[in-house]
């Protein structure tokens, strides 16, 4: 992603750079999933056209935003939860629009916003939906199943939850169950539709650590969605920033977090500095009030 890109779609006409389809090089034994020229809405209103990006197994993309801007549409329609209007999405080359829901859920995870569980289910269950996908919808899990949802929860940390009641767990401890159920799928690429939504700071900060964990160390590709431009620094990722009228501009964070471009996303001044810290030094973009 070494070029800044910017997309635009005028009186249905898609004006756009030449290489904006030209993948970058996959690290060797990587997957990529690439969303080409995707059109996303609700019937006959587009909310969102034109749209290029990938994502790698090994690294996180962070989708950000203003409200309304089409995040959460996109996410849907690549999951297969509503209708792509126009483009493909491919994973390591198959038309994943075209794969049956297992055959996809064995691809790729979804992370909701919020979720409220209709019955009080123990956490160990919760976390143990992740498995229908390999078992099958009327099939109980196995003890292999169960082996494995044991080792999600001792992977994030949260095994202490196993025989808790979903529905009596903070906000916090929530999400990272649902994190566990999508884990639990075994899956290539994670996809979290604002997973700091809701949680209190340090939380947030876990969460972002969290995805950037399981890229970067676990070998998944992670995307998730933020109204914070410091998650993507936090993550070391790809960004794909979008704009009113299905623009977006995609890059690293140094070419994506610029003055410019956030004000023109929200309104906004911002300064991008260089903090001092225990770690050394590090970037945080802080807006500046008029």
């Amino acid at each position: 992603m070494a070029e800044t890109r910017e997309n635009v779609a005028v009186a249905e006409e898609l004006l756009q750079p030449a290489d904006t389809t030209q993948p970058a090089a996959t690290p060797e034994g990587s997957i990529r999933m690439e969303l080409r020229n995707l059109s996303v809405g609700y019937g006959n209103r587009v909310v969102l056209s034109g749209f290029n990006a990938d994502v790698v197994t090994g690294r996180v993309l962070c989708l950000l935003g203003p409200n309304g801007v089409g995040k959460t549409t996109l996410f849907k329609s690549v999951l297969g939860l509503q209708p792509v209007l126009g483009g493909s999405v491919t994973i390591g080359g198959r038309d994943a629009l075209a794969m049956n829901r297992r055959e996809f859920a064995r691809r790729v995870a979804y992370v909701p916003q919020a979720h409220q569980a209709p019955f009080a289910f123990y956490v160990r269950d919760v976390v143990a939906v992740g498995r229908v996908s390999h078992v099958g919808f009327f099939s109980k899990p196995h003890d292999n199943d169960y082996a494995i949802v044991e080792e999600v929860l001792e992977e994030l940390g949260i095994a202490d939850l196993a025989d808790r009641v979903y529905t009596e767990l903070s906000g916090g401890e929530r999400q990272m169950v649902l994190i566990a159920r999508a884990l639990a799928q075994k899956p290539r690429f994670l996809f979290m539709d604002e997973p700091t939504s809701n949680l209190d700071f340090g939380n947030q900060v876990a969460v972002v650590q969290l995805a950037k964990k399981l890229a970067h160390e676990n070998g998944l590709g992670v995307v998730m969605t933020t109204h914070n431009p410091n998650h993507l620094l936090m993550c070391e990722g790809d960004g794909v920033l979008i704009l009113p009228g299905s623009r977006y501009r995609y890059g690293t964070a140094d070419e994506i977090l610029t003055d410019e471009n956030l004000h023109d996303a929200y309104g906004i001044h911002v300064e991008m500095l260089d903090v001092d810290s225990s770690a050394g030094y590090t970037k945080t973009c802080c807006p500046v009030l008029e």
